[in-house]
């Protein structure tokens, strides 16, 4: 009898203790059909695209695995593995960086390139250690009503001076703030893993690939207004400097009956060296190298729930200067949309968008990051891209 009540009671505390541990599965599979137009005063070779993308209107197509541990004494630790797919061909997407310098697109694998974290919540907040969201991205992409996904994201992803690292950081130790009365924040410093007396690229000092940021904002009740930083420090052979920096500030506001939202947005990079102007999509006039490039950035938007989804409409604006040019390209782009929620997990998106281009500005809706899964024509200086996407979003 005792040892049949030993064994009794080893299986209930084992129990308890697998309980107390949990792993879900989860991600996303969306896929759309989207068409992109240009149209110019110069003529563009194949002005006009038509597709299957993945990831695009709805957010980006994935598949996770987190988990936590209760450890006890309100301490946890968990645990965050996420990696993007192309659904419309099968293959797994990834944009990963080991220095946060040198960017290394892999086609057709599977890696969790998009987040893979381990975490010690408590209390305290969160300490959080890999691969994840810079804080001025996690601003830019939570206030765009698209997300930043598909033919409607602002005007600015799409003129993107900044570089890889705008959206992720690799090597990045992170401390996120525990709920305070509606106040937010995140504190992250990215590990450049340099050697002190060499580097990548040739020539690059200690703290190339080092980045920091922070993010401060408060919600309560309708009202959710941010402040977030970023910099990456870079330097090219000879000792030039390339640092990058991204700032915002976003707000919006909830009558119920609609949501307005307001975002600037700011990049800089310093001394481009053979650069050609991917901020505004044209080449740089000859001879003009080592250029520093200013984005601004304006968002005005709102949100509107009508039947069973919500309606989106946004104006956004990127003004491009470059330093030792005539340049002072300007991109304008209009977005609407509108979701349709068959359940709190299917949703069927359709957005149509229009870019005008002026002051050499020539920027199209395919655009480097352009949509998941369809790469398009090139836009025409000071010419017009017109898109649409029609799409479904199931996630799990």
């Amino acid at each position: 009898m005792k040892k049949s009540l030993i064994a009794l009671a080893a299986l209930m505390a084992a129990g308890v203790a697998s309980a107390q541990s949990s792993v879900t599965v989860f991600g996303i599979v969306d896929a759309g059909v989207a068409h992109v137009s240009n149209k110019g005063t110069a003529t563009v070779a194949g002005n006009s695209v038509t597709g299957l993308t993945t990831g695009g209107g709805g957010g980006g197509s994935r598949i996770g695995f987190r988990g936590v541990e209760d450890l006890g004494g309100g301490l946890k630790a968990g645990f965050w593995l996420e990696a993007g797919i192309a659904n419309d061909s099968g293959a797994g997407s990834s944009n990963t960086s080991t220095d946060n310098v040198t960017a290394t697109n892999v086609s057709n694998a599977l890696q969790f390139g998009r987040r893979a974290t381990v975490s010690l919540l408590g209390n305290f907040g969160e300490a959080r250690l890999g691969r994840d969201f810079t804080p001025a991205y996690i601003s830019e992409t939570s206030f765009d009503p698209f997300g930043n996904n598909g033919v409607g994201a602002a005007v600015w992803y799409q003129v993107n001076a900044v570089g890889q690292t705008r959206l992720r950081a690799s090597n990045q130790v992170s401390y996120i703030l525990p709920a305070l009365g509606g106040v937010y924040g995140q504190l992250s410093y990215a590990i450049g893993e340099q050697a002190s007396n060499a580097g990548t690229p040739a020539g690059a000092a200690k703290d190339d690939g080092r980045t920091i940021g922070g993010r401060i904002g408060y919600a309560n009740g309708p009202v959710d207004v941010a402040l977030a930083a970023n910099k990456l420090t870079a330097t090219y052979a000879g000792g030039t400097s390339n640092d990058r920096t991204q700032a915002n500030i976003s707000g919006s506001y909830d009558f119920g009956v609609a949501k307005i939202i307001a975002v600037y947005d700011l990049q800089k990079a310093e001394n481009q060296a053979g650069l050609t102007a991917p901020a505004i999509g044209t080449a740089l006039p000859a001879g003009v190298t080592g250029v520093d490039t200013k984005v601004k950035g304006y968002l005005l938007a709102v949100t509107a729930p009508v039947g069973p989804g919500k309606i989106k409409a946004a104006y956004s604006q990127a003004k491009v200067d470059i330093s030792n040019t005539s340049l002072d390209a300007k991109a304008k782009k209009f977005a609407i949309g509108y979701d349709y929620s068959f359940s709190k997990r299917t949703t069927a998106y359709a957005t149509v968008a229009r870019i005008s281009n002026s002051d050499g500005s020539a920027v199209g809706i395919l655009t480097s990051p352009g949509i998941n899964g369809l790469s398009g024509p090139g836009a025409a200086a000071n010419g017009k891209s017109t898109g649409y996407e029609i799409g479904l979003k199931h996630t799990f």
